[in-house]
C-alpha cells in the first residue's frame, strides 16, 4: 500500500508536467521494494483517473492531459528496469490494442507484467489492423495472444477479431483485458474456446502463474 503522501506528491508533480521528479518518486518506491503492481494501480491508474475527471470537467486543459499521459508512458517504459525478474519462461505473448484504439497505456503495462515473469513480448502498439495481427499470430506463432479493449464503441471490432483469430487459429489461447468488456462479457465470450477476460491486474498475475 503506498503512502498517501508518496501519493500526492507524485499526483501534483504529474500535474505539474515534473517527469524527473515523478521518475524520482517511482525509482525510490520500486528501490525501495514496493510492488510493480502497485506503482501502475496506486500511482499511474490512479492518477490518469483523477486527471482525466479534471479534463472531463475543464478544470485542466487537453495539453495538460497528454503531457500527463506522456509522462506516465515514459515511466511505464522504464519501471521495468527497477522490477525484480524471473528466469526466461520459454513463452510468449503477442499483445495489440484493436484497430481504431489509440490509448495503449494499460497495454504496456501488461506487457511488463508478462516479461517480469520471464515472458518474450510481441507488442505492435494501439491501433493495429485485424489483417496485421492475423498476420503476426502466423509469424511469431505465440503462446497467448493478448487483446486490449477500452472503448465500448469499438465492440464491433473487437468481436470481429477475436473471431478472426479464431477462425484462421482455433486452438489459440487469446486473452482479453479493459475496459470495453465491463459490463457486457459473459455470454458471447463464453462461445470462444481457449478465451479468457481478465478484470484486474491480480487476475492477470494468477492467468501468467497458472499458464
Amino acid at each position: 500500500m503506498i503512502k498517501e503522501v508518496y501519493y500526492w506528491d507524485y499526483f501534483n508533480s504529474l500535474l505539474k508536467g515534473d517527469k524527473h521528479h515523478c521518475k524520482e518518486i517511482v525509482v525510490s518506491l520500486l528501490e525501495d521494494g514496493t510492488d510493480i503492481k502497485e506503482i501502475y494501480i496506486e500511482l499511474f491508474q490512479k492518477s490518469l483517473y483523477k486527471i482525466g475527471k479534471m479534463w472531463e470537467e475543464g478544470n485542466i486543459s487537453i495539453a495538460e492531459e497528454h503531457i500527463a499521459s506522456k509522462i506516465t508512458e515514459y515511466l511505464i517504459d522504464i519501471s521495468i528496469q527497477y522490477a525484480k525478474q524471473s528466469e526466461p519462461s520459454g513463452k510468449s505473448l503477442l499483445l495489440t490494442c484493436i484497430d481504431k484504439e489509440f490509448h495503449d497505456l494499460g497495454a504496456r503495462m501488461v506487457v511488463n507484467l508478462f516479461e517480469i515473469h520471464g515472458w518474450k513480448t510481441i507488442f505492435p502498439g494501439a491501433n493495429t489492423p485485424k489483417k496485421e495481427v492475423l498476420n503476426m499470430i502466423e509469424i511469431y506463432k505465440p503462446d497467448v495472444v493478448g487483446i486490449s479493449f477500452s472503448l465500448y464503441i469499438n465492440y464491433v471490432r473487437f468481436f470481429e477479431l477475436v473471431e478472426s483469430i479464431k477462425s484462421n487459429f482455433p486452438e489459440q489461447p487469446v486473452l482479453i483485458g479493459g475496459q470495453g468488456l465491463a459490463n457486457d462479457y459473459s455470454n458471447k465470450l463464453s462461445s470462444f474456446r481457449n478465451t479468457t477476460y481478465v478484470r484486474t491486474i491480480d487476475d492477470l498475475e494468477d492467468y501468467i502463474k497458472s499458464f
